[in-house]
Formats: C-alpha cells, sequence, structure tokens
C-alpha cells in the first residue's frame, strides 16, 4: 500500500472491538465487525470523529439456526396430521 488508511475494517468476527493505532505518524482505526447473521450486530463510525459504536437489531426473530424453512415447517405439519 502506497497511503496508510484512516479506518480498517476487519469482517465476520466473533466480536465486535475498536482500537486506534498509530502508523508512521498516521492515525489508523481498527474495527473488528462481528458476524451479522450470528450476533444481530453492526458498527456505526463517524466519519468527523473516527468514533465507533456497535448497534445490535432483534426483532423477535429466532437465530438462523432456529429458523425453518417453508419446506421443512410444511412437512412437519404433514407428520403432525398423520
Amino acid at each position: 500500500m502506497t497511503h496508510c488508511p484512516d479506518i480498517f475494517f476487519a469482517g465476520n468476527q466473533e466480536a465486535f472491538a475498536s482500537k486506534t493505532v498509530e502508523v508512521s505518524g498516521h492515525k489508523v482505526l481498527l474495527v473488528s465487525v462481528p458476524k451479522f447473521n450470528t450476533t444481530g450486530t453492526c458498527v456505526l463510525v463517524n466519519l468527523r470523529t473516527l468514533e465507533c459504536q456497535p448497534v445490535e437489531f432483534s426483532f423477535g426473530v429466532p437465530p438462523p439456526a432456529e429458523v425453518k424453512s417453508a419446506e421443512a415447517e410444511a412437512e412437519a405439519e404433514a407428520e403432525g396430521e398423520k
């Protein structure tokens, strides 16, 4: 790289984290962005101040492992009718 970035993102991480480091006299914000499909978390970054914070979404939707496809639900209903 010929230029140092102001923000460096690492996605699909286990958890949110952020840290400011100095590289060759330039401040760089390091941001660990968690896996959205398992955590329901995204990250907001203020581009003026480089402050960041996680935002968690929860809609009462079951985690992905518990979500059933329409076919699976139909099969479960068919088995229940037998």
